[in-house]
């Protein structure tokens, strides 16, 4: 297990980072590990690294607040991944889907973590935080899972 100090040097590694859909949700909505999501936000708004993210993302994060009326939290969301310092948000390529194809078909993960993990890959990322230990499984990239932090 690490801490909150063993996430951020590890993010501290990378000029670019990966960031899973989960991370925005823990972050924004409270769920969990409020400590940590604030760690890698806080590096992004300062520049100590840059994130990409998939427009699948975007289209995750808004689903629960478009299914319970919430307009605020949407709009929140909307702004975040449209105008946050140093989040480049990314559209699916051909390019990204080949990669995502390729990253489903070797290591049996779902569509949505292939293609975000195949757009992290695809912008220079060496390092994907997600909450989902099964993603360890891709070797070609360094994959940060919060629960090994908390």
């Amino acid at each position: 297990m690490g801490t909150k100090r063993d996430l951020t040097g590890t993010i501290e590694k990378h000029r670019v980072i990966g960031l899973d859909t989960s991370v925005f949700i823990y972050q924004f909505e409270g769920k969990r590990y409020p400590e940590l999501t604030g760690a890698v936000f806080e590096a992004i708004e300062r520049g100590h690294c840059r994130a990409v993210v998939s427009v699948i993302s975007l289209m995750e994060v808004l689903v629960m607040p478009l299914r319970k009326g919430d307009a605020r939290l949407a709009s929140m969301y909307r702004s975040v991944f449209e105008s946050m310092p140093n989040l480049l948000m990314v559209n699916v390529t051909p390019v990204i889907a080949q990669k995502a194809a390729g990253i489903r078909a070797e290591f049996n993960l779902s569509t949505p973590d292939s293609i975000l993990l195949a757009t992290t890959i695809d912008n220079g990322s060496g390092l994907f935080i997600t909450n989902e230990p099964r993603l360890k499984r891709v070797e070609t990239i360094e994959v940060a899972v919060l629960d090994e932090y908390a």
